[in-house]
């Protein structure tokens, strides 16, 4: 397991050689992984993968049920991933241009939500049932997806777009009323999300996310998504952090340049890289396939002060 020094820094600091284009090949390189897993990720599921037993399981127990509604959880999980490897290649971006200090910060937090999503939706429920409250979870996230999606068009004046969502809103809500009986959430209130239950299962929002996501996968990492928005949100503190202060000539008035401090640089795109690699990890191997390139590129790639021994895959 991983673990992140949310003060100063991953657990060893970085080595001196490290530059920002350095850091900026270690990212693409690792994108380049994920998408060298195209074949295997529109494969069936391996026999004998949780994916499998999965697939079979819910076939056998729900057989009118939708079909494909077995496959949506992983589905959407992939396709999580695939969104947060647009914000891995950001990054790179980021750190090819020397805008790193404090525009990598929110879009690591948006990889942590990422993660903390495909985490919960294929939390590895083994045992009788698992199917079944992964395909809930998946309605779940579906449902609360679309009426974030209709509120956010009713705020913006486009009342087109309100209407297409609620519609398919209105769809996936009958959709697991069909699978699991009474599901009638209330639509009104969007800050009650966190309340919605299906098939036993209770939806959780972005935080309870990442929190699941750190207890599979990283080791004394707490509090990483209240790091991720304080670094990320508005602050005096946040700044004064990852700037150096420096007097105008008059000295009446104090510049803070932005600083590439390599320590930090170095906090970052481990913390962006982990994130990343254990969540892309997760999809594979639900669907049974190893991730060689995943593998590679933490053996030969990564620095080796990233991860701790036996730190690969799927934290059981």
């Amino acid at each position: 397991m991983t673990q992140f020094d949310a003060q100063g820094g991953s657990q060893h600091q970085a080595n001196s050689y490290l530059t920002t284009a350095d850091y900026a090949a270690i990212v693409k390189s690792l994108g380049d992984a994920w998408h060298a897993l195209e074949l295997e990720r529109r494969a069936a599921p391996k026999a004998g993968s949780l994916a499998a037993l999965d697939v079979a399981a819910h076939r056998r127990n729900n057989p009118y049920a939708p079909a494909g509604a077995e496959l949506a959880p992983f589905q959407y999980a992939d396709w999580y991933v695939c969104q947060m490897a647009q914000y891995l290649h950001a990054i790179e971006q980021l750190l090819r241009g020397q805008f790193v200090p404090v525009m990598a910060w929110p879009t690591i937090r948006a990889l942590a939500e990422l993660a903390g999503r495909v985490t919960w939706l294929l939390d590895p429920l083994i045992g009788l049932g698992s199917s079944h409250r992964r395909v809930a979870r998946w309605h779940l996230e579906l449902a609360s997806s679309l009426l974030r999606a209709k509120v956010a068009q009713e705020a913006v004046g486009n009342p087109t777009g309100a209407s297409a969502a609620e519609a398919e809103l209105t769809a996936i809500v009958a959709q697991a009323n069909d699978l699991f009986g009474s599901f009638s959430p209330d639509f009104r209130r969007i800050n009650r999300i966190d309340t919605w239950t299906l098939g036993g299962e209770k939806c959780i929002g972005l935080g309870a996310g990442i929190e699941l996501f750190e207890k599979r996968h990283l080791s004394d990492a707490a509090g990483i998504y209240d790091f991720l928005s304080s670094v990320s949100h508005p602050s005096f503190a946040a700044i004064a952090h990852q700037t150096i202060p420096n007097a105008a000539a008059n000295g009446k008035f104090l510049t803070r340049p932005w600083a590439v401090n390599t320590n930090l640089i170095d906090q970052q795109i481990q913390m962006a890289c982990v994130i990343f690699s254990k969540t892309a990890y997760l999809v594979m191997n639900y669907k049974g396939f190893a991730g060689a390139p995943l593998i590679r590129w933490e053996k030969d790639i990564a620095p080796d002060w990233w991860f701790t021994r036996n730190s690969v895959g799927v934290t059981r």
